[in-house]
């Protein structure tokens, strides 16, 4: 496939080999030269304001021949086509399908002003996604798979690479044990939080879990393992922090060193970055080296805790320390697609105008904003995975879950949620 425009910038570069090399296995070459897209027999795009013959044409927006992040005027709107359009034009394809796709990819409107939730995150409200009603839905991939037709319809059938569904069961292991591995001045505040609310059974258990007759209520490890078998699956561990929202086990600890030791022989194990990476990321460095040396192996895969990150800066930082895939690219509050796509994508800083090379793996379903921020039941909670599973199958992408191994204790209000989760792994490998 060739492609013509006046000129080549890192963002076109950028846009033109997700979309059509990553998503569509064409490869997709620019040329400035009118004869050459001219003259050329296969598949081809006119990419600019002239008027050339034999060629699909797009009227570009100016964002991807910009090198600044400009606030620009953006509205979509409902197409019974092409589902979405955002910045409408006329002819076959009705928008810039390339420089609205960037903009979704990129996390634009994320580097502009924007209001923050309690834990200094962009809030979805504001997003285009969920304003126009489009976060559940994989919009870029179903644009693209739209514009293989019509190219198709233009040229005739040409080869592409069809990408495979594929499921990624991750788990965030915030708090490995309720009792097991706690220092003791946090195992006495337990004692006596229940000792004070009368919570006497909660302090038999702890008892119990102490002198080895119970199973630690946060200890679903081995439940996990049967349902992981033949299956992608990723555990990331958080492995420091001292916010109150950082409850981690310390990992010197025996019943830490064991878990660990225990699951790295079975499945990739990725960095947890803490809380407060957020506003330190220099954190992160210190973190990963930690967890890195405990297992004595290289750590590549990281999720931020509370899934808090900062663009460009916490991407750029997990980069530079090495790590080479990033699972953060999900809202607390929502389910679905907060960058448009269920597929993975290279990280484009938009302050440096440069591609990084750490893939992003969208993540559509996780237990927490099921539960207590969309406040679904466990039947509406197990109809909206079918609903998000069959988006990211329609158009052969990857399904990343988070779910916690402490929610699967059926503690703290989650009773019956194994349901929901098994309900989910049997959708997403059927």
């Amino acid at each position: 496939m060739l492609l013509y425009a006046e000129l080549i910038t890192p963002r076109l570069e950028y846009i033109v080999k997700e979309l059509f090399h990553r998503r569509m296995g064409v490869n997709a070459a620019i040329t400035t030269s009118v004869q050459a897209i001219e003259t050329y027999q296969g598949p081809k795009i006119n990419y600019s304001h002239h008027i050339l013959n034999g060629c699909l044409h797009l009227k570009p927006h100016e964002i991807l021949f910009d090198s600044e992040i400009v606030h620009y005027a953006v509205a979509a709107k409902h197409h019974h086509v092409w589902d979405t359009l955002i910045w409408e034009q006329q002819g076959v394809v009705p928008f810039d399908l390339l420089a609205a796709s960037f903009y979704l990819l990129t996390r634009y409107e994320e580097y502009l002003p924007h209001k923050m939730d309690d834990h200094g995150r962009f809030d979805p409200e504001q997003s285009l996604a969920v304003e126009y009603g489009f976060i559940e839905t994989p919009l870029i991939d179903k644009w693209v798979l739209q514009l293989k037709l019509v190219l198709e319809k233009q040229f005739g059938l040409f080869k592409t690479v069809t990408p495979q569904y594929t499921f990624i069961s991750t788990y965030d292991i915030d708090t490995a044990y309720l009792y097991k591995g706690l220092e003791n001045l946090r195992q006495l505040r337990k004692t006596i939080k229940s000792a004070t609310l009368l919570r006497f059974n909660q302090l038999a258990e702890q008892v119990q879990v102490l002198h080895g007759n119970l199973t630690d209520p946060y200890d679903t490890f081995e439940y996990l393992n049967a349902w992981n078998q033949n299956q992608n699956c990723i555990y990331f561990v958080l492995s420091g922090g001292d916010t109150e929202f950082d409850e981690a086990i310390p990992l010197h600890t025996p019943e830490m060193q064991g878990l660990l030791t225990q699951l790295k022989t079975e499945y990739p194990l990725g960095l947890h970055p803490s809380y407060g990476s957020y506003d330190h990321p220099e954190l992160i460095a210190n973190e990963k080296q930690l967890l890195e040396q405990l297992l004595g192996q290289k750590v590549t895969k990281s999720r931020q805790h509370f899934l808090r990150f900062r663009l460009p800066l916490t991407y750029q930082t997990l980069w530079e320390q090495g790590i080479e895939e990033d699972y953060s690219m999900a809202y607390a509050k929502v389910c679905g697609f907060r960058a448009s796509t269920a597929h993975p994508f290279y990280f484009f800083n938009l302050e440096t105008n440069k591609q990084v090379p750490l893939l992003i793996y969208p993540t559509t379903i996780m237990d927490v904003s099921l539960r207590h921020l969309m406040n679904l039941t466990i039947s509406s909670a197990i109809q909206k995975i079918e609903q998000l599973v069959q988006e990211v199958k329609n158009v052969n992408g990857v399904l990343v879950s988070i779910w916690h191994n402490s929610n699967l204790s059926e503690t703290d209000g989650w009773l019956e949620w194994k349901s929901v989760f098994e309900a989910l792994q049997k959708e997403a490998t059927k």
